[in-house]
């Protein structure tokens, strides 16, 4: 089955700016917003792609409509991670039925394509299953999900993503040589090392944070 492609694109972003008036998804990385960038890439691996997203981000919507993704506004992105999946998962499972999903983040634009093609090879026919892919020993995004996952998926809430599913269905690990998938654009000092490539020593903290 054709994995099915998931952005989550509800965070406040509030470690980008404090007062709320910078959207760190619209920030221009390499010339391209954040945000378009990272939906492009999953599109181009997953063409039936959905984006999470809240209410009153008309430019958000118009950039994340414009990558070719099914843009999904609601204000349960507001209650943290797990809603926002839940949200895009019961789409799916009302559009598409049960498929394979790749759930990827808004704000981590330097993800590869070969990166996630590589990962939807490793998950194969299992259809409980779950891979992760790590650099250096790190793991990173995004997660692919088998599709016997959807259910459950749709099910989250709070603010820790998928954190409980994974603890009884632990991802496989998968080494790539993809820097992308530890770097997310969290502050505005982020912009400025990915922009002068470099990336890895100016990080202050890991992607953990943000583990589905």
């Amino acid at each position: 089955m054709q994995p099915v492609g998931l952005l989550l694109a509800g965070g406040r972003g509030s470690r980008f700016d404090s007062s709320g008036h910078l959207d760190k998804l619209l920030a221009r990385v390499q010339g391209e917003p954040v945000c378009l960038r990272a939906a492009q890439t999953l599109k181009q691996v997953c063409p039936t792609s959905f984006a999470v997203l809240p209410p009153d981000k008309p430019a958000l919507l118009h950039l994340l409509a414009q990558s070719g993704c099914e843009p999904l506004v609601s204000d349960a992105t507001r209650l943290g991670m797990g809603h926002s999946i839940a949200v895009g998962a019961a789409r799916i499972l009302e559009k598409c039925g049960p498929r394979p999903v790749v759930l990827a983040l808004a704000d981590m634009p330097h993800v590869q394509p070969g990166t996630i093609r590589a990962l939807i090879a490793q998950l194969g026919k299992d259809t409980l299953s779950v891979v992760a892919p790590t650099f250096g020993q790190r793991r990173g995004h995004p997660v692919v999900f088998g599709a016997g996952h959807l259910p459950s998926l749709a099910q989250l809430a709070g603010d820790r993503g998928a954190f409980a599913l994974l603890q009884h269905y632990p991802p496989r690990l998968l080494e790539v040589s993809d820097p992308g998938v530890l770097q997310d654009i969290d502050t505005q000092d982020d912009l400025t090392a990915f922009a002068t490539d470099d990336t890895m020593d100016r990080r202050r903290d890991t992607p953990e944070r943000h583990q589905p």
